[in-house]
This record gives C-alpha cells, structure tokens and sequence, in this order.
C-alpha cells in the first residue's frame, strides 16, 4: 500500500493594510456561481493541483482577500476526502487541492461571488480556470490537466 502524499504549497500572501479591495467597492446586488471541473492528462491520477480562477473584478467580487474565513466560506463543493485551500488575490482565486488518493475527474469546487451592483452580469467566457501546478500521487509534477469553468444560476441551478 503506498501512503504517498502529494503536496502544492500555496504560500500565505501579505496583505498591505489599507489598500483598497475589489470586493469593498462592489456593492452585491446577488450572487454568481462558478464551477471549477478538472481534468487530469490520461492514464494519470493525480493527487495535488494548484488551481487558479480568473474573474472579472468590475463585475464579481469575493468578501475578504487571501486565506480570510470569509474567502473560504465561498469556497465549496470539493470532493470527499480532498483538503482545499482557498486563496483570493481580487481577481483571481487560487484553490490548492490535495488528496491521498486520486483527484476524482469533473468538478472539484463551487465558489460563490457577489455580483456587483449596476454591471452586466459576468458570463461563462470571463472566468478562466488554468491548472498552475499539478502532481500524481508518488509527489512527481505532471503535464497536461486542464481546468474548465461553468456557472451555475443561483436561481434555477442551470449551468451554463
């Protein structure tokens, strides 16, 4: 039986007091919905990835910044069994996920976001989901997994 843990190190960022934040100058006027699938390279099970959520800013926003609690309220949906670390830089949301098993293929978390008051809703195409670092489960950096988006209507669950 192998007990090989594969690990991404997210590192904790610094955060300037007093600089102003995206989410403070969004007033939420509902909520946008946005599910992150993976796919990992084929005939490769992969146990740590290092996800990165693109989001327009001027339009969606996530209370807090980097690993506050209110980031990692909005943050859910992870499989069973799989340790999720989100961090949000303001126009963009890193998540690390680590397993000692093998990521399941398809969606891997759901993040909820404001939608800012007075803006045109976000559609599917302005999020982009980009797999920064990813890792089997012998700890070995791979190639080849892909991360896609789709959203989800708050009201009706419909994913577009």
């Amino acid at each position: 039986m192998r007990f090989f843990v594969s690990l991404i190190v997210v590192p904790m960022w610094l955060v300037v007091a007093g600089a102003p934040s995206a989410a403070a100058e969004c007033e939420p006027a509902g909520v946008t919905t946005v599910v992150a699938h993976l796919a990992p390279p084929k005939g490769v099970d992969l146990a740590g990835v290092k996800l990165r959520l693109d989001y327009p800013p001027a339009r969606v926003a996530i209370p807090g910044r980097g690993d506050d609690a209110d980031v990692k309220g909005r943050v859910s949906g992870t499989p069973s069994g799989v340790l999720a670390q989100p961090n949000d830089e303001e126009s963009h949301l890193i998540v690390a996920l680590v397993s000692t098993a093998a990521l399941p293929p398809g969606p891997v978390f759901t993040v909820t976001l404001d939608a800012c008051r007075g803006t045109k809703a976000a559609g599917a195409d302005e999020f982009r989901c980009t797999v920064e670092q990813a890792s089997n489960e012998e700890g070995q950096l791979v190639d080849g997994a892909r991360c896609t988006v789709t959203l989800r209507d708050a009201k009706e669950g419909k994913r577009s």
